[in-house]
């Protein structure tokens, strides 16, 4: 489901490990499209909230 959704991939990615979490750094993951979207900062949550409802719906099709 991955690229065929979302594009390619991160251009950049950066892990740190601190104490009892890891962040994750992650730029460039988002598609022509959607850089073209999310111009400001309500449109980036926008951009956001989709590909979360499409993780999930991905999430229900494979238990199914």
């Amino acid at each position: 489901m991955g690229k065929g959704i979302f594009g390619t991939g991160s251009v950049l990615v950066k892990s740190d490990i601190l104490r009892n979490m890891i962040i994750v750094l992650m730029k460039g993951i988002l598609t022509p499209a959607e850089q073209t979207l999310a111009k400001s900062k309500d449109e980036l949550l926008s951009v956001k909230k989709i590909r979360a409802d499409l993780v999930e719906s991905g999430r229900d099709c494979k238990m199914a």
